[in-house]
């Protein structure tokens, strides 16, 4: 065989007659250094912004000076060897594994840690690329740096690792930081009218991304808003209104100039309006996670039907250079804003009363427990109709939407139904249509299901009764009362009061608030009841995320110490127990102590009522001395005695605190010594301890829908239940209560 360069195939072979020996095995070591460097071209580092003369720095210049932090990497393995028996609930025999979940180290079971142990930190003499080396024990690691004029930045690594072949007995580790000045970041939406379908989706290009699209028109005048942890954000990274624009030149970010500020344009900036095409352009914003809405024109009907993942905002997470533009969704090959908003109009188009079609149903909430067996089948499009469902509640004036199939996909009759979630839609003609059903503050998934109106008897269209149609929540709902616990049982018994305006807050394991929704208080504790608990009269998190793993209730006043709790998922009933429970015959699990955080572990869709007893202190009692010691992360205050703990502050856990006694003043009854620093002179040490570090908790059982245990025996991933073991963290055990009082960071 000839190719075509006229050379035989065989010509082209190669022969070994001996096989090339194996590379030997790379050396590797424990010993690490490091090389800290520029990660870009920054023609303006250096300087004040608007200098005429930075001095700017290049992409691998060194940095050499800088802190550094080497953490534990302790968010679990993949390895395939640990299935058996260390990530099983079965041994290899069959028998139950009883150290499982908290033996394996999988990240799909190991429990989330709440924060990862500090190994060393130091500078950039203690740690470099000249000479200054550390020898660290086998393991995963994590290390940060930080350095003036630079982002903090770092590196994952896995020791031991392979020697640097320039530097034998030595692994090498770099970081690159990122130079000030960041550039800036941009938010872009898109605004359309979802009609065709109405989805929750942006069906381009049928629905609204120009003025002459044959369906919609475009959707201008609509003003984009976002926010952040402490409220709306106004104002851009210059400080100017959102949507400013700015004379061009050749200053930082592209821009002119004058005494170290970008200079406006006039008339520009205030109001970030979408245009004629649904689009929003919000430039020159910090890198974030903000909450990003829209509000429709004064004086318009307009409703939102798209969500990210419940409520009206949209989670928008930018980083430095962001242009906006989604990195996946695509249109035509064109880029597409990564925030999208449709909206929609009561609508009718079926006036013709020659048919006599009519559609009809109920739309109710449902929560939805695994295994999918007992209790009701799910109707709707999601979950799959499998069984394991349960009617909460109905939706008060959901809202409905009818889609002609055979006329363009779009939408014919758009409208609300009643209080008690009930809708009739008449004069439909027979055909195929797409029913879509949601609740207008968007606390549900939108649901849709496509029916058939057949002909009737006379040809003109027949009744279609749907039903009771689910939908299902995108959160948690944690509700109750706290109460004044008058015999001290745990149990809100007949009579005794509710405490009105007593504060509960969600906490993340590692002590900084819950972002979303985490702040509650009962109004009306009295008229508490499940019927009534959206109405104001219960505390309650209507939007708890459902992260799947724990969160903690904190419940404090100074006024009161705890008796206990008593708690009831949606899913259990008056005869679901525990083998904890202090009160077996009355509904719930009552649990008795005297701590301020309970762990609620929040899975999507469910809820849970937390009823939290307490008592006035008794005269001459007192709670003893309790606080948080966190990581001061921003620091707001110049004078430290005003500082308070940040909303996104941590706690620190482990931190050894140590109660002394003051000296007393021989000089001045009732006065005491000050030491050289101007604080209390220390006398004799009263008591000692250490601060908290969150732990699983143990004992958990899952239910299924009708109340009835669940545990290895009818779902194989679960925990046993013993009350030693720790729980898991997983859907399938459906929103927990922690069995006693949790540990929180610091």
């Amino acid at each position: 065989m000839v190719d075509r360069s006229g050379i035989e195939a065989a010509q082209r072979l190669v022969v070994n007659a001996q096989p090339e020996a194996p590379a030997a095995p790379a050396a590797t070591t424990n010993t690490i250094a490091l090389t800290v460097t520029s990660a870009r071209d920054e023609p303006f580092w250096g300087a004040e912004l608007g200098d005429p003369n930075p001095p700017g720095i290049l992409k691998g210049d060194p940095i050499t000076e800088y802190k550094f932090i080497i953490n534990v990497d302790d968010s679990g393995l993949t390895d395939e060897a640990y299935r058996y028996p260390e990530c099983s609930p079965f041994l290899n025999d069959g028998s139950v594994n009883p150290t499982y979940p908290e033996s394996g180290p999988w990240v799909s079971i190991a429990s989330l840690p709440s924060s990862s142990p500090i190994v060393t930190q130091g500078d950039q003499t203690e740690l470099n690329n000249a000479g200054a080396t550390l020898t660290l024990p086998d393991g995963k690691y994590l290390i940060s740096v930080i350095s003036n004029d630079f982002k903090i930045d770092g590196q994952w690594f896995e020791l031991p690792m392979e020697e640097d072949p320039n530097n034998p007995g030595v692994a090498s580790i770099s970081v690159q930081l990122q130079p000030f000045p960041l550039p800036t970041s941009t938010i872009r939406v898109k605004v359309f009218e979802d009609n065709a379908l109405p989805n929750s989706a942006a069906d381009i290009p049928a629905e609204a991304i120009t003025t002459d699209t044959p369906v919609e028109q475009g959707m201008a005048g609509f003003e984009g808003h976002i926010g952040d942890w402490l409220g709306e954000v106004t104002t851009d990274v210059f400080g100017n209104p959102l949507c400013t624009e700015y004379e061009p030149g050749t200053g930082p970010y592209g821009y002119n100039w004058v005494d170290g500020s970008p200079v406006p344009i006039p008339g520009t900036g205030g109001k970030c309006l979408s245009n004629a095409q649904g689009d929003i352009v919000i430039p020159n914003v910090s890198t974030n996670r903000y909450e990003t809405w829209v509000v429709p024109p004064d004086g318009t009907q307009w409703t939102q039907t798209t969500t990210l993942e419940g409520n009206k905002p949209w989670d928008t997470w930018t980083i430095e250079g962001w242009d906006g533009y989604d990195s996946e969704f695509v249109i035509a090959g064109e880029p597409f804003p990564f925030v999208v908003f449709g909206f929609v109009r009561p609508t009718n188009l079926l006036t013709d009363t020659t048919y006599t079609g009519i559609v009809k149903g109920t739309v109710a909430a449902a929560e939805v427990y695994i295994p999918f067996t007992g209790g009701l089948d799910y109707q709707g499009h999601l979950w799959g109709g499998l069984a394991g469902s349960k009617i909460r509640e109905p939706i008060a004036n959901p809202w409905i939407a009818l889609s002609d199939l055979q006329g363009g996909d779009t939408a014919v009759w758009i409208g609300q139904g009643d209080a008690n979630g009930n809708f009739e839609i008449p004069n439909v003609p027979p055909g195929d249509y797409l029913l879509t059903y949601w609740d207008g503050p968007q606390m549900n998934l939108l649901d849709l299901t496509q029916i058939t109106v057949g002909p009737g008897a006379n040809g003109t269209g027949e009744t279609v009764d749907m039903g009771v149609m689910f939908v299902t929540g995108w959160f948690t709902k944690v509700w109750g009362t706290v109460f004044d616990d008058t015999n001290g049982n745990g149990f809100r018994d007949q009579g005794e009061p509710g405490i009105k305006d007593f504060p509960l807050i969600f906490r993340r394991r590692e002590n900084s608030e819950l972002d979303r929704g985490a702040i509650a208080v009962a109004t009306d504790p009295e008229s508490c009841t499940a019927a009534n608990s959206d109405a104001g009269n219960c505390f309650m998190f209507e939007n708890t995320y459902p992260y799947n793993n724990w969160l903690v209730l904190e419940f404090f006043s100074p006024n009161y110490v705890t008796t206990g709790y008593t708690y009831q998922s949606f899913n259990m009933t008056d005869q679901s127990t525990h083998p904890l429970d202090t009160q077996p015959g009355l509904p719930g699990v009552t649990i008795l102590g005297d701590g301020v955080d309970i762990g609620v572990m929040p899975i999507i869709g469910q809820s849970v009522m937390i009823d939290i007893g307490v008592r006035p202190y008794a005269e001459g009692e007192n709670g003893g001395i309790a606080g948080t010691v966190f990581y001061d992360t921003t620091r707001t205050w110049y004078e430290a005695h005003k500082e308070a703990p940040e909303p996104w502050g941590v706690g620190i856990p482990d931190l050894q605190m140590n109660l002394y006694a003051p000296v007393p003043d021989p000089a001045n009854p009732g006065a005491y010594l000050l030491d050289a620093d101007g604080s209390f002179l220390k006398g004799q040490l009263l008591a000692t301890t250490t601060t908290e570090r969150w732990q699983l908790p143990k004992g958990c059982y899952s239910y299924d829908v009708d109340g009835n245990r669940t545990d290895n025996q009818n779902n194989p991933i679960l925990p046993n239940g013993d009350l030693g073991v720790g729980c898991l963290e997983t859907l399938s055990m459906g929103t927990l209560v922690e069995n006693g009082f949790s540990t929180v960071d610091g």
